[in-house]
């Protein structure tokens, strides 16, 4: 029988060498010192190599007990072989998203894969479930977080999770290794994003309307303006969302930051920017990227802003606190209607725990009294705005 240090001293020979353990068991050490650790075994009366990792990955007690578990495999008439090609992160990903898609909007499906697609199967696809340890996933968080996304990187812990959860549940995994990840999400610091002074609001409507470059970024600006949603719920909109007959656009939990599902009355304002979408009506996205099929991008009404002057100066998260200030300083509506309408959690948890109303009545008066506010702002020149402004502030 192979020892610890026999192993950890072996060179490579001029050409390859087997050395056994026992039960088919042995070492297979390349010229160049590479270890690999295999199985021979027979299945229907065929002889067969089973690979069970590369040393010194996997130690020679991990390898005899991988061993123990193709033979009981064996006793049961199964193929260890076929058995691993089952065993895989991406098939059972596949196979956890198959039997959860069909409860799940489509366009939420799509972000589900695709982020698997993009950040999960690359590293992890071929993988054995059982082979997979915190480091490596903390490994494939850390390489998310680096490019900014920390909600992105929070979701896609929470996907492989509930693979492995699903991994488990159907007999393919011990433990669940995501589940040991608690916590590591760095959490972001808050970066108060500049707001429009609301005594520029005329000149900026104006500037938007007047934009020349794609008029799907131009109409997402203005529509941003009229409903305050948050950046990412506009510019993935898409039109199974909207209700033009019932005035109200539906934001599904999955979308929104709290995920909670988030109802958003719409005036009469933007009922009609919507109307004339070039999109409209359809069944995909409000706003259509340069690509076909695909959204708006995350950059795009930002660095419009930028080529229309309003760099250092605004941000397109900051129209929600424009919209806070003007509303809470109308006096004509409680603090907890705009905060539902802003899609703000309670900071109060008893509060919170029984305050469920959604005011609804009282949002969609509120969002017409806005939308005719913008109006108004187009309407008159700037000295009197800003002058009916000052008095609205001053009650």
């Amino acid at each position: 029988m192979l020892n610890s240090e026999f192993i950890a001293t072996v060179e490579g020979d001029k050409v390859p060498r087997k050395y056994f353990d026992g039960r088919g068991m042995y070492i297979y050490v390349q010229p160049s010192g590479a270890k690999y650790w295999r199985l021979k075994y027979r299945y229907e009366g065929l002889e067969k190599t089973y690979a069970m990792g590369v040393y010194p990955r996997v130690s020679l007690e991990i390898a005899r007990e991988k061993t123990e578990e193709a033979k009981q495999l064996l006793i049961q008439g199964i193929d260890p072989n076929e058995y691993k090609k089952n065993q895989g992160f991406e098939i059972v990903a596949r196979e956890w998203f198959e039997n959860k898609k069909d409860g799940w909007k489509s366009r939420h499906a799509q972000v589900v894969i695709d982020s698997l697609e993009k950040d999960v199967f690359p590293y992890l696809g071929a993988r054995n479930l059982s082979a997979i340890r915190p480091p490596e996933l903390l490994t494939i968080i850390r390489r998310i977080e680096k490019r900014g996304a920390s909600r992105v990187a929070e979701k896609v812990l929470q996907r492989i999770r509930a693979i492995f959860r699903y991994g488990i549940q159907t007999g393919r995994a011990k433990n669940n290794p995501a589940s040991e990840l608690t916590g590591v999400i760095k959490t972001q610091k808050v970066q108060h994003r500049k707001a429009l002074p609301i005594e520029e609001l005329p000149a900026f409507i104006q500037d938007v309307k007047n934009y020349e470059g794609m008029t799907s970024t131009r109409n997402a600006i203005l529509l941003m303006l009229l409903t305050f949603v948050r950046t990412d719920e506009l510019r993935s909109a898409t039109w199974d969302e909207i209700n033009l007959e019932e005035k109200v656009w539906h934001i599904q939990g999955d979308r929104t930051k709290m995920e909670r599902p988030h109802i958003v009355p719409l005036s009469h304002q933007a009922i009609s920017l919507l109307k004339e979408l070039p999109s409209y009506p359809s069944k995909g996205y409000l706003f259509e990227g340069r690509k076909a099929g695909h959204s708006i991008s995350d950059k795009t009404m930002i660095h419009a802003l930028y080529r229309m002057g309003y760099k250092n100066k605004a941000t397109i998260h900051g129209f929600r606190g424009v919209a806070s200030t003007v509303l809470n300083e109308s006096r004509l509506y409680s603090v907890d209607v705009i905060e539902r309408q802003l899609a703000h959690i309670d900071g109060n948890a008893t509060r919170r725990a029984y305050n469920h109303a959604q005011y609804l009545p009282e949002r969609e008066t509120m969002m017409q009294w806005w939308a005719d506010y913008l109006d108004e702002a187009q309407g008159i020149n700037q000295v009197g705005i800003v002058g009916r402004l000052k008095g609205l502030f001053s009650r």
